[in-house]
């Protein structure tokens, strides 16, 4: 698996020179290679340098058309226009000894994404024609090869075998392909729940669900907007192909490392692992290995996901990889045989690496860890150890009890395959407990939701101002002014309360209230989905009936019809007043966000970002002027009727109507973290 060839520009040809030494007639030899750091970048080498009088502290001068002469101290230098080179070898007195000419081009790799991903068309971005990231070049691999197919390069020949990417220090990731929505070729970026676990399965439904944490100062929202966004973008995610390992060969695993989380960690073949580290340190590191503008531009790292786990467990699968405690026969793991050749620890005395050779037999009392992609049997799809070796967190936490996955040394496939979910209390810090990191590609500067004349923000993913709780019954108002709604008649069952983004609401007795003010302009952003045809109150603001004086305003189901309804109180000729302004078909729309806009004379409705309904009628816009609101989620307000079967993923309240350009970019980012599919 070591066996790693870079992408060349003529699949890692190596040249032969051979000229006389223009000064004596003696016959001068050196080979060169050229590797394609990157599209724009070649590195030349020049070795196995023959010549009387060989010494090793030759330099080279070098220089392109119509360029001047460069001096190097080693034997290689970087290209970066096409055309001519000439080379000459210079012996350690200055002597020029040789001369020669050689061709080399730039930009011979034909892949269209090999330029930064935010110079790429985004449309030619698919699962089978990955994105190369900046600060990273293609590597092929014997089992993946970057290289098209099809005359119209939309398809890479390894796309489905693991291709690896690598930046200028070694660390190398994997291509994962996978789908927001639902394919035949490639699998749906989605956790899988019927893997084996030993959490109760009362608890899939909340531990497993959740991938944020509570590390301080973390952007909860901003975890599925990265970790989806890339998936909606380029089709698929890059995984470290190796477990996290230690960043300097001076550092020994101890309990006193996992303080030192201002190291960076490392993807790299036979590194040392990064073991004792608790889940908090290991959330940490993970986020600072790709955190370097200069050279990988907006990209980021982060702690792999549960989701991220499972879409690579279900990847498997359709590859026919087993992962299951039934039928998992890869790894490295007590009942399996293997051999190691580097690094090791013997399991349950870890007190210092060994270097040397371990032959692992079958179900033997003795077992090691390894240093990273040693055993050859923990390679599927090019990613490494993934089964066995140590445990691994992930960024699932809830209570502070934290979801590890894929299993350990010591035991079984029967015990802990690939695909197991594990729990421990996050301060743990033991032998086996190591990190993997996952790349995200950000290509643009990180959506924001609009924040000017917002009066209320209730987001079911950080349900508390500080992380997610299962249990709160008070939904932290996320805008500042302390309009928190509170929660009445929740079960925290799967039917009825907290999930890891959205609210469940079961039709009987859940609800929510809460109160704020405007200025009489208003808009409402609901991102709900409704799970039945039955007649319910999404969600209402203010109730006519309770008070004449108030205008009402109310997403409303009648059967598989949902509608936005606004009411104003009667004046002194007529009784109160009714608009339905838009009618939509509840089977077309299973999850949406409803926008509503009042303000500059005009109302507007909006559904998944597309205007429906647009009103000037100032006999009605006039007298619907909101200012105290109390609104109830769930139900009809102030009244035990209505209620609603749905899930609430989020609702914001401002002050003024929003223009259609904000609306878009609130939507943007709901889209891709609640996968609203359009």
């Amino acid at each position: 698996k070591g066996n790693m060839y870079y992408t060349l520009d003529e699949a890692n040809e190596f040249y032969n020179v051979d000229y006389k030494n223009k000064n004596t007639s003696e016959d001068v030899k050196f080979s060169y290679s050229t590797e394609q750091l990157r599209q724009g970048e070649v590195k030349v080498s020049i070795y196995d340098i023959k010549y009387e009088g060989y010494n090793d502290k030759w330099k080279i001068s070098y220089k392109a058309k119509n360029s001047d002469w460069k001096t190097v101290n080693d034997l290689s230098f970087i290209a970066t226009t096409d055309g001519e080179y000439i080379i000459r070898l210079i012996n350690q007195n200055g002597d020029i000894v040789g001369e020669n000419t050689i061709n080399i081009s730039v930009s011979t790799i034909k892949r269209i994404n090999s330029t930064l991903a935010n110079e790429t068309d985004k449309s030619k971005m698919t699962s089978k024609n990955p994105v190369i990231p900046q600060g990273f070049r293609a590597v092929d691999t014997d089992d993946a090869k970057w290289k098209y197919t099809d005359e119209t390069e939309t398809i890479v020949e390894g796309w489905n075998d693991g291709l690896v990417i690598e930046d200028d220090i070694g660390n190398q990731f994997v291509w994962v392909p996978c789908t927001m929505g639902t394919s035949t070729d490639v699998v749906t970026y989605s956790k899988n729940y019927s893997y084996p676990s030993n959490y109760s399965a009362s608890d899939l439904n909340t531990a497993n669900a959740l991938d944020t944490t509570t590390v301080e100062g973390t952007n909860y929202s901003a975890i599925p907007v990265r970790e989806n966004q890339q998936i909606f973008d380029y089709g698929g995610f890059y995984v470290a192909r190796y477990e996290a390992g230690l960043p300097t060969e001076t550092l020994e695993q101890s309990e006193e490392l996992n303080n030192v989380y201002t190291e960076i960690p490392v993807s790299k073949y036979g590194s040392k692992l990064w073991n004792y580290i608790d889940f908090s340190h290991s959330y940490v590191a993970a986020e600072k290995m790709i955190n370097n503008p200069s050279k990988y531009g907006k990209n980021k790292s982060g702690l792999i996901t549960g989701t991220q786990w499972d879409t690579i467990m279900k990847w498997y699968e359709k590859n026919n990889i087993p992962v299951l405690k039934t039928n998992q026969n890869w790894g490295t793991y007590k009942d399996l045989g293997y051999n190691i050749n580097g690094l090791y620890f013997i399991a349950y005395n870890s007190s210092s690496w060994i270097n040397g050779n371990i032959e692992h037999i079958s179900n033997s009392g003795t077992s090691y860890y390894h240093a990273s992609g040693l055993n050859i049997n923990g390679y599927k799809k090019n990613i490494a150890d993934l089964g066995g070796n140590l445990f691994e967190w992930t960024a699932a936490n809830y209570s502070g009890v934290c979801v590890l996955r894929g299993g350990y040394s010591p035991y079984n496939t029967s015990d802990y395959p690939s695909s197991f979910r594990h729990n421990l209390g996050k301060t743990y810090t033991i032998e086996n407990l190591g990190f993997r990191v996952v790349l995200y590609i950000q290509d643009e500067p990180q959506k924001e939701y609009v924040t000017d004349g917002l009066v209320a923000y209730y987001d079911a993913e950080n349900n508390t101002g500080t992380g997610h709780s299962f249990t709160t019954t008070t939904w932290k108002d996320l805008s500042g002014n302390n309009n928190d709604a509170t929660l009445y008649g929740f079960n925290n069952t799967a039917e009825s309360g907290w999930h890891s983004n959205y609210l469940a609401f079961d039709r009987v007795d859940d609800y929510a209230t809460g109160a704020l003010n405007t200025n009489g302009d208003i808009t409402v952003e609901f991102i709900a989905n409704k799970k039945d045809n039955n007649n319910a109150t999404m969600v209402m603001f203010n109730n006519w009936r309770e008070d004449a004086s108030k205008p009402s305003l109310q997403i409303w189901t009648t059967g598989r019809w949902k509608f936005y309804r606004m009411l104003i109180p009667p004046n002194s000729t007529s009784s109160y007043q009714e608009r339905v302004f838009k009618t939509i078909d509840n089977s077309t729309y299973p999850m949406c966000a409803y926008t509503i806009t009042k303000g500059n004379n005009t109302i507007k409705i909006f559904n998944n970002n597309d205007l429906l309904s647009s009103s000037t009628d100032s006999s009605f816009i006039e007298r619907f002027n909101i200012t105290d609101v109390n609104f109830t989620i769930g139900k009809w307000h102030n009244s035990n009727s209505y209620f609603s079967n749905q899930n609430v993923y989020a609702m914001r309240v401002y002050n003024r109507a929003l223009t259609e350009d904000e609306i878009h970019q609130n939507y943007e980012i709901d889209k891709v973290r609640f996968n609203i599919q359009e």
